[in-house]
C-alpha cells in the first residue's frame, strides 16, 4: 500500500529528514483527489482517522494546492506553512494509483512529479513538494512514471521483482530485476537473484567502474594513436625512417591488443563514492589527461633523440631514393630508439589510465595487466640491453650486418608474409653494427624511468587532484553538460558543411 512505501521510504532514506508527508488518494464519491497528512507516530493523532492522517480536501481536484491546505480543526499549520517555502520546504508528496491516473488526465501531474525551483545542484537533492512515493500502481502507470521522469532528461533506474514490473524494467535507462523473476529477468537488463535493493549498489559500482575503464581505454587508443602519428612524422621529415616489420608486429598485434584486454580487467571499487565519474569524452578529465600524456611522452621523444645525437659514434642516417622502400628504411640508430620509446611509452600510457582513483579498485589489484606490462616490457629491455643476437636483428636494435644476413633462413620466415621477413643480402645502415655504448643504453633506461615516475605523479596530483575533479567543473563550467553541447555543436557545424 502506500502508507508501506511511506514507511519504507522513510526507513531508506528516499524521503529527506525532517519531511512530511502528504498522501493524495481518490474519494471516489467526489472522484477528486484527497490530499491527507500522514502522521510520521505509529500511534493514530488525536482526531485522526483510524490510518493515522488528518484529512484535508484541496478545493481543485485538477491541481491541488499544497500551500493551500486547509480543512477541519486537526490539519497541521506547521504543514501548511512549511510546505509553501522552497528553501526549506518540509513536505513530499505521495500518491496512490487511482489519484495518479486523475493527475494524469488533468494535466498536473508534471506539476507534482518535477521540481520547481528550488535550485537543486541535482534532481535527487531537490526540496520541493513533489511526489516521491508511488503506491499500488498498475503496470501500464508504472510505465508512465518511468516516461515522465525520462522526458524531463533524467536518467531513471527502476527496480522490480515481478512480471507487473517488466513494462517498467523495459522503459527506463538501466533496470535491474530482483529475486529471478522470469518474466522481469527477460525485460531488465540486468538481473540478480537477491531480494535485496542491496544489489542496486553493486550495479552502480560495476556500472561507474565499467564507464570509468571504457574510458580509460578509449583514452589508451586515442594517446596512442596520436602520439604515434606524430612520432612517424618526426622519423619521415628527419629521414624517410620507418621500423622494421617485426616492430609493427609487435606493438599493434601483440602489445596494443593485449593491454587493452588487460585494461578491461580492472574491478569496482569496494564502496559506491559520492560523486558520480566523468560522462562525457570531452569532459575535463579526459581531455587533459590525454594532453598531458601525449605531451610528455613526445617531449621524452625529443630529449632521447638529442641524447642520441650527442653520442660520438652516431651516424645518422641518409637513403637516396624513393621512400615507398620501406624495408630500406629500418637499418638505424634512430629507428631501434623510436621502437623502444614507442613501446615503453604504451605500456606506461596502459598503467596510468588504469589508476584506480575512487571507481576502480587500485592498479595494484589488476594482476592481468600488470603481467601483461611485465611480460610486454621484458623483450623490450632484452633488446636494449643485448647485442647483436638473433632476437635484436629480428626487431633491427643493436644489429650487426653478419648477424642480420644470417636470418635469411630462418624459420620465423614461414610464418611471415614476403615482405614481414626477417634478415636479407642488404644492409643499408650508415655503419656496419647499430650497437648502442653501454652509456647510451642507461642514459635511455634512466630517462624512460624518470619519464614514467613524473607521468604517474602527474597523473595523481593534477588530473586526480583537485583542481581538475573540482576546481575546473564549478569554477570554469567545464562539466559533461557543456561538453555535450560541444559536441552537439561540432556535429552540427559537421552536417552544416556536408550540406554545402
Amino acid at each position: 500500500s502506500a502508507l508501506t512505501g511511506i514507511a519504507i521510504a522513510r526507513t531508506v532514506a528516499l524521503l529527506p529528514p525532517g519531511h512530511r508527508v502528504v498522501l493524495g488518494s481518490l474519494d471516489k464519491t467526489s472522484r477528486q483527489v484527497t490530499w491527507q497528512a500522514v502522521v510520521a507516530d505509529s500511534a493514530p493523532a488525536p482526531d485522526s482517522d483510524a490510518e493515522g492522517m488528518t484529512r484535508c480536501r484541496s478545493t481543485d481536484s485538477s491541481r491541488p494546492r499544497i500551500d493551500s491546505l486547509s480543512g477541519p480543526p486537526g490539519c497541521d499549520d506547521d504543514l501548511h506553512q512549511d510546505s509553501t517555502s522552497h528553501s526549506g520546504g518540509r513536505v513530499s508528496l505521495a500518491v496512490t494509483g487511482e489519484a495518479f491516473e486523475v493527475l494524469l488526465a488533468s494535466g498536473a501531474l508534471a506539476q507534482h512529479m518535477m521540481c520547481r525551483g528550488c535550485d537543486a545542484a541535482a534532481f535527487v537533492h531537490c526540496m520541493c513538494p513533489r511526489i516521491r512515493v508511488f503506491g499500488r500502481m498498475t503496470p501500464q502507470q508504472k510505465i508512465q512514471v518511468v516516461r515522465h521522469f525520462a522526458s524531463a532528461s533524467l536518467t531513471v533506474g527502476m527496480c522490480g521483482d515481478g512480471g507487473n514490473d517488466s513494462g517498467a524494467l523495459r522503459a527506463a535507462h538501466a533496470g535491474l530485476s530482483l529475486g529471478g523473476s522470469a518474466e522481469a529477468s527477460v525485460a531488465a537488463p540486468f538481473s540478480t537473484n537477491a531480494h535485496s535493493l542491496a544489489a542496486l549498489v553493486l550495479l552502480l559500482r560495476e556500472g561507474r567502474a565499467s564507464l570509468c575503464t571504457s574510458f580509460a581505454a578509449y583514452r589508451f587508443l586515442v594517446v596512442r594513436g596520436i602520439v604515434w602519428t606524430q612520432a612517424k612524422n618526426i622519423m619521415l621529415i628527419m629521414s624517410g625512417l620507418y621500423l622494421a616489420p617485426m616492430v609493427y608486429l609487435y606493438i599493434d598485434l601483440v602489445a596494443t591488443s593485449l593491454l587493452v584486454w588487460a585494461i578491461t580487467q580492472a574491478q569496482p571499487a569496494h564502496t559506491l563514492a559520492q560523486r558520480r565519474p566523468e560522462g562525457s569524452l570531452l569532459g575535463p578529465q579526459n581531455v587533459l589527461s590525454a594532453t598531458l600524456s601525449a605531451i610528455l611522452y613526445l617531449i621524452v621523444l625529443l630529449i632521447l633523440l638529442a641524447v642520441l645525437f650527442a653520442m660520438p659514434w652516431f651516424r645518422a642516417f641518409s637513403l637516396p631514393g624513393p621512400i615507398y622502400k620501406w624495408q630500406a628504411r629500418s637499418d638505424s640508430y634512430e629507428s631501434a630508439l623510436f621502437f623502444i620509446w614507442c613501446a615503453w611509452f604504451a605500456i606506461d600510457l596502459a598503467l596510468v589510465v588504469s589508476k584506480g582513483h575512487t571507481h576502480r579498485q587500485p592498479l595494484r589489484q589488476n594482476s592481468s595487466l600488470l603481467i601483461a606490462a611485465f611480460a610486454l616490457a621484458l623483450p623490450i629491455l632484452l633488446l636494449l640491453l643485448m647485442d647483436e643476437t638473433d632476437f635484436n636483428c629480428a626487431f633491427k636494435v643493436n644489429c650487426d650486418r653478419g648477424t642480420y644476413m644470417r636470418l635469411k633462413s630462418s624459420w620465423i620466415n614461414n610464418l611471415l608474409f614476403q615482405y614481414e621477413q626477417i634478415g636479407g643480402d642488404e644492409w643499408f645502415a650508415p655503419v656496419l653494427s647499430t650497437k648502442y655504448s653501454s652509456e647510451f643504453k642507461v642514459a635511455v633506461l634512466v630517462i624512460l624511468a624518470m619519464a614514467t615516475c613524473l607521468h604517474h605523479l602527474l597523473y595523481s596530483s593534477v588530473i586526480f587532484g583537485a583542481v581538475v575533479q573540482e576546481w575546473i567543473p564549478k569554477r570554469l563550467g567545464w562539466n559533461d553538460k557543456r561538453a555535450e553541447r560541444l559536441v552537439a555543436w561540432v556535429f552540427a557545424a559537421i552536417r552544416t558543411v556536408k550540406g554545402r
